[in-house]
């Protein structure tokens, strides 16, 4: 036997650490008789296998090398182990380690009593362990871990966590868990989930992912109350397909109206995303089969864009009926369409750009959808031609459309529609002169008696108009230094761009024309230019008419030297001569047009809007909203809307810090006009890097404004790497 050894390298020569005293010591191994406990070949390691000690002992017997004393036993960057006391058995390639054990394999982190190794096959086991796998999560604790291969791992009344804080707030215990990295599962058998140390749930059998990666499973079941449909419980499970892919389906009984069923795909690609999102019951307080659908699918191909989405409700009162999370609760209109279409980009800063599809519509509100307008197919062109070079001032813009509109009741229309504008645009005093000339030429051919064609018989219709416009927009600016200490800025910048519209158009053959797509736009500060006070095409606002308006903003540039928006403000109004008054109501001055925002500081915010008419000295609307956004993170939304002669709001948006990780959240709608309050919800969240937890309730606005969809109450317990346990609000 000998004694004294400090480091001791094994099976290739000794490093160059104590090399000399190291030599000697291995010259006169050299010379001696062979080992007792030869490696066998499949036993050698890989790579040398180091250790150093206070103190080292080899026993040729039994072919071990006992260290004691501040052991360090390496292998390359794959293994270090440090203990008190170890033995390396030369012939197994195995480490046994005892006291304080530290051991790292690859990324991997283990503290244990007690440790056996071996560095060959990568496998071993640890008493009174605790484990740190690579990445996020993986964390656990055992009295006996079996390391069986580099991705697998069997642990024996264990303790198991996908949180990264310490301690974990949430933890599950059990006889026996198994974790496979390499399908990223975690498995037990008699599981606890334990919150803050206290059991809150029981199953027999568990799995989940072994680390915070997506795993195909079941999910956390979650019951909640509606008053639609009483007690209702959620079964998810969850399909990992593919990196890009995935889906969840869910059985969810109900004790009002049955099984319902649940279904959600999802697939995103570099040049592709689909979406399907499906509910279904037999709705046995109905005796009636009714569901909803919603699938969406974009891709890029070749240079074009293709689109497609799916919207069908199996029942007009679905979304009144059922709490449910596809479209917005108010959606009265399902639409599906296809599209196609590509964009051509000239070197002379002009583009083509060509586009068709199909819509088809389903009117929620309508007993059937024998007179809802489809819109199939459609043909779209644009172009934008600079005459002359791209820096010229000449373009010439042209759109064409062919437009098929079909009713189930057999009627039918097609329309092909023209429009070329010439477009010049040069400097002018103090701004920018935009003059437009355009000529627009449309013709309907229809078929049957639809109501779109206002009793007119005849089949074939022609409308012509022409379309000329001259804008000036101006911009004049001043930098306003300021001085002292307090001055919040360094200097603040007022920018005044004042516009003047004048637009005449002429149209011929529009009395008798069919009304597929036409609405008067709403007045506003954006559409008080419009050369056409119709949004469509099927009707073109005739006559003359001068629009005028001016725009404010201010910009605080900061010591930075950062500019910041400090507020503006918008007015604007049309004069009509006689003839030209008909969206007027027959007044030589529209109603006056304004909006604006100002941020008075990085804490308060104002923003409105309003319609005001002169004649009737009252508004006809106006809007306003009162914002808060506190640096510890308070946000609040106070606004107002009214209607003149509709109706008449208040809402309310909040969101505020009690304290830290603590947050009030509510949200409200009240019909001052009613004194009613159409809906509100209200919840106490907790949010902690680990877990959250939502308490909430409300009343749920359905989209019969009069009516509400049921009130709600429940809660939303969602561990990190884990999932949410609760209400699904």
């Amino acid at each position: 036997m000998i004694a004294t050894r400090r480091h001791s390298r094994h099976p290739s020569s000794p490093s160059r650490r104590g090399a000399p005293l190291a030599l000697g010591i291995w010259l006169a191994l050299a010379a001696a008789p062979l080992p007792a406990a030869e490696p066998e070949p499949d036993a050698v390691p890989a790579q040398p296998v180091e250790i150093e000690a206070d103190r080292l002992e080899r026993d040729w017997e039994r072919g071990t090398i006992r260290a004691s004393g501040d052991v360090q036993v390496t292998q390359g960057e794959e293994l270090e182990l440090r203990s008190k006391d170890a033995v390396y058995h030369e012939g197994a390639s195995e480490v046994e380690a005892l006291g304080e054990v530290r051991l790292r394999v690859g990324r991997d982190r283990f503290t244990a009593e007690r440790a056996h190794f071996n560095v060959v096959t990568s496998q071993g086991s640890l008493e009174g362990a605790a484990m740190d796998l690579d990445g996020p999560g993986g964390k656990g604790k055992a009295k006996k871990v079996i390391r069986r291969s580099p991705q697998r791992y069997a642990l024996e009344g264990a303790e198991f966590t996908n949180c990264d804080c310490d301690p974990p707030p949430w933890t599950l215990r059990g006889d026996e868990i198994d974790i496979d990295l390499e399908r990223n599962e975690a498995t037990g058998r008699n599981v606890s989930l334990e919150l803050g140390g206290v059991p809150i749930l029981y199953s027999p059998w568990w799995s989940q992912p072994a680390r915070k990666e997506r795993q195909s499973g079941f999910l956390v079941p979650r019951p909640r109350f509606t008053g639609s449909a009483g007690m209702e419980l959620d079964v998810p499970y969850y399909w990992n397909i593919a990196p890009d892919e995935d889906a969840t389906f869910a059985l969810h009984p109900t004790s009002q109206r049955g099984l319902l069923t649940r279904l959600q795909y999802r697939a995103i690609g570099a040049h592709r995303e689909s979406y399907l999102e499906t509910e279904n019951i037999h709705d046995t307080s109905q005796d009636a089969y009714r569901g909803l659908t919603v699938f969406e699918h974009r891709q890029d191909a070749a240079g074009w864009w293709l689109g497609a989405r799916g919207e069908r409700s199996f029942s007009r009162d679905y979304i009144n009926d059922f709490h449910q999370n596809i479209v917005p609760d108010g959606t009265r209109v399902m639409e599906s369409r296809a599209s196609a279409g590509r964009m051509w980009n000239r070197g002379d800063g002009g583009y083509s750009l060509l586009s068709t599809g199909t819509q088809w519509f389903q009117d929620l509100d309508a007993a059937n959808d024998h007179r809802t307008v489809q819109r199939l197919p459609y043909l779209q062109m644009a172009d934008v031609s600079p005459l002359g070079g791209e820096e010229s001032p000449w373009k010439l813009k042209s759109a064409a459309s062919l437009e098929n509109y079909y009713q189930l009741a057999g009627d039918a229309t097609q329309r092909l529609d023209l429009f070329p504008v010439l477009e010049h645009r040069q400097s002018a005093p103090g701004g920018t002169l935009t003059a437009r000339a355009g000529l627009r030429e449309t013709m309907w051919m229809s078929q049957g008696d639809a109501p779109q064609l206002g009793g007119n018989a005849d089949n074939a219709l022609d409308r012509q108009a022409s379309l000329l416009s001259l804008r000036w927009d101006g911009r004049a600016e001043r930098e306003y230094a300021l001085e002292g200490e307090n001055a919040p800025y360094r200097s603040v910048r007022h920018t005044v761009i004042p516009t003047v519209q004048l637009v005449n158009n002429a149209v011929t053959g529009q009395g008798l024309a069919p009304d597929y797509d036409a609405a008067q736009s709403e007045l506003n500060s954006f559409s008080i230019f419009a050369e056409n006070q119709f949004a469509g095409v099927d009707r073109i606002s005739q006559g003359e008419w001068v629009s005028y308006g001016v725009t404010n903003h201010l910009v605080g540039r900061g010591e930075d030297g950062m500019p910041r928006r400090l507020g503006s403000l918008s007015l604007g109004q049309r004069w009509a001569p006689e003839g030209s008054r008909e969206f007027q109501e027959d007044h030589p001055f529209s109603d006056l047009v304004g909006r604006g925002e100002w941020h008075f500081t990085d804490v308060w915010s104002v923003a409105g809007a309003t319609r005001y008419d002169p004649y009737g000295d009252s508004v006809r609307t106006a809007e306003g909203a009162v914002g808060i956004n506190t640096p510890r993170g308070d946000k609040a939304v106070f606004g107002y809307i009214f209607r003149r002669g509709v109706d008449e709001d208040a809402v309310v948006n909040a969101d505020v810090v009690l304290t830290e990780g603590w947050h009030w959240r509510q949200n409200a709608s009240y019909s001052l006009s009613s004194e009613a309050l159409k809906s509100w919800r209200t919840g106490l969240v907790y949010k902690h890097d680990c877990w959250s937890l939502e308490l909430s309730g409300g009343e749920q606005l359905s989209a019969r404004t009069s009516d509400h969809g049921g009130g709600w109450v429940g809660f939303i317990l969602t561990f990190q790497g884990l999932g949410g346990y609760g209400v699904n609000t």
